[in-house]
């Protein structure tokens, strides 16, 4: 079955993947069958889709779509476990992701490069730049740690050292990383620029916080805490979703979802996406909010 996304007349700053009075995408008939489906990431423009499939009886296989070809499989069928191993670029030429713990690059051109291949550390959570040369994410040899792959300067493991790390979205031209540290006292959302070592994002009295996602030009940063979504622009204090979207007179206490965790932010940082609860069915669905 296709996604479905529809618009509620009374809450027009908030989408759902409720199936109600929607339309779905018809699947290609030329497509090759798979018995699971997950979908990572999208390129700019929303033609290019990439993320796991179950193809053969061999594990999961990095797919890349698109209208006109359709599922196509990568051939890495292996140990894709996590529901974002596998990112895209802004153009969809350039899918990067983890195969058996490995990070992976590939194009059409080059097909599948191993870029990090160190017996022992395990790869997880990628996100790339527009580009394509430039992903970032975390690695695991025992603890989690924060790291970014350039096509100049390979891997680097970035700062924080004494605590576990995650980096989890980059900007468009690769200058502003951001995610989070892990500390005995909760989380703390970081930011990176050009060098390794990473900045706390001043987020007022927030705690337990992380950054999820970057806009296009790193001006917009959205992430989590203990008092929920926020976003910060620039210098700006940061803001929660809720207060954003009241103040755009949604009836935030009557949302079809209500937003739990948000997972990426728009080029421009105007729409957010995420995963929520439906309060009606307690099921977890998929939330889109335009800012």
């Amino acid at each position: 079955a296709g996604r479905a996304k529809c618009r509620l007349a009374s809450q027009r700053n908030v989408e759902s993947n409720s199936t109600k009075a929607c339309t779905t995408a018809t699947p290609r008939a030329a497509s090759p069958r798979a018995r699971r489906k997950v979908a990572n990431d999208v390129n700019a423009d929303g033609t290019i889709i990439v993320g796991s499939a179950t193809f053969t009886v061999a594990g999961l296989d990095a797919f890349r779509w698109s209208d006109a070809e359709g599922f196509t499989p990568l051939g890495t069928a292996s140990s894709l476990d996590q529901p974002n191993d596998v990112a895209v670029s802004a153009n969809g030429a350039v899918v990067f992701g983890e195969r058996d713990g490995f990070l992976f690059r590939w194009t059409a051109g080059t097909g599948f490069q191993n870029l990090v291949t160190t017996p022992g550390l395990s790869v997880q959570s990628v996100a790339s730049d527009a580009a394509g040369r430039v992903v970032v994410g975390r690695v695991s040899d025992g603890s989690r740690t924060a790291f970014r792959w350039t096509t100049t300067d390979g891997f680097v493991v970035l700062v924080p050292r004494d605590s576990e790390s995650d980096a989890t979205g980059v900007s468009d031209d690769a200058s502003v990383s951001v995610g989070f540290a892990r500390t005995a006292s909760g989380r703390r959302a970081l930011r990176w620029g050009a060098s390794i070592i990473a900045e706390d994002l001043p987020l007022g009295d927030l705690t337990d916080t992380h950054a999820d996602a970057v806009s296009g030009d790193g001006s917009v940063i959205v992430g989590g805490s203990a008092q929920g979504i926020w976003m910060k622009t620039g210098a700006d204090e940061p803001r929660l979703l809720m207060d954003v979207l009241e103040e755009l007179g949604v009836d935030v206490d009557n949302l079809p979802v209500q937003p739990s965790a948000v997972v990426d932010v728009s080029g421009d940082g105007t729409v957010l996406v995420g995963t929520g609860t439906n309060p009606t069915t307690s099921t977890t669905q998929s939330w889109v909010a335009r800012v």
